[in-house]
């Protein structure tokens, strides 16, 4: 078992897209055999970062086979 942590920013004028962004992440990171069917990832944003009143939301999802 192993255990990490890769940070992606996604940056601003993307944030709208940021599902099919995720997507295309866990499809690459698929490919280069960081993690592989049946892992779990969790996913995090914040909004209004770095501002009063910021907020993170925590999303996990579990590694689908393609």
């Amino acid at each position: 078992m192993t255990r990490g942590v890769i940070g992606y920013k996604i940056p601003t004028h993307l944030r709208n897209r940021a599902d099919k962004l995720v997507s295309l992440i866990l499809k690459v990171a698929r490919e280069q055999g960081m993690c592989m069917p049946g892992n779990k990832v969790l996913i995090f944003n914040a909004e209004q970062e770095g501002k009063k009143g910021e907020s993170v939301n925590f999303k996990l999802l579990e590694i689908e086979s393609e």
